[in-house]
């Protein structure tokens, strides 16, 4: 297991979701709330991580990089499904080769269903619903912790290490609103509303 890179404490988190065509072509996430990010988000800001998510709806691939790399986080986490997952591991080598201490996370559907195709692209690979898991990975690593985490996968030694599934939440209540404050909420207007809490397994 990867502890914290050169001792720096982890503070702030990307939450990304990658789009699998832009410049105004119609792509898998036009329209779509990334709820599964917003819900997140709202878990690691009340645990006191910083939190940004950035979807790729028709911006350009150097821009939506550009807007990442400013950011400038500790933690680049993605979400995929299989079609978009070869986006996301294009894009987290390009982060990772402007800045090579970023610890990057993928989960989502593809990676709940098939870690094992993850294992050499990811430090850590979340299986299942990611709100308390991720947390307490972040919790791990910067306390130096190399506990095994229901839920996480990881290389250790080229041995892959297989977390299976995330625990389900006992307790919805506690997940809260997905905080939307990054999204530009104008831009899903004629998009089917979503409900509050949609069943976001796969995080």
């Amino acid at each position: 297991m990867i502890n914290k890179r050169n001792n720096k404490t982890i503070k702030r988190v990307a939450l990304i979701e990658v789009n699998d065509q832009v410049d105004n072509k119609p792509g898998y996430n036009e329209a779509r709330e990334p709820l599964n990010l917003c819900y997140l988000k709202r878990a690691l800001k009340k645990q006191g991580y910083e939190t940004k998510v950035f979807q790729q709806l028709d911006t350009s691939k150097k821009k939506f990089l550009k807007q990442i790399e400013n950011y400038s986080s500790d933690v680049i986490g993605f979400t995929a499904v299989s079609p978009t997952y070869k986006i996301a591991i294009e894009y987290k080598n390009i982060l990772k080769k402007k800045n090579a201490n970023q610890i990057s996370v993928i989960g989502g559907i593809h990676a709940s269903i098939d870690p094992e195709s993850c294992k050499n692209d990811f430090d850590y690979i979340i299986r299942g619903e990611g709100e308390e898991v991720l947390i307490q990975l972040l919790n791990d690593l910067n306390q130096g912790k190399k506990n095994n985490i229901q839920g996480v996968s990881y290389k250790r030694n080229n041995e892959f290490v297989n977390g299976g599934y995330a625990p389900r939440l006992k307790d919805l209540d506690n997940i809260g609103f997905p905080d939307r404050s990054d999204l530009d909420m104008t831009r899903y207007t004629g998009a089917v509303p979503q409900p509050e809490i949609d069943g976001n397994y796969g995080s």
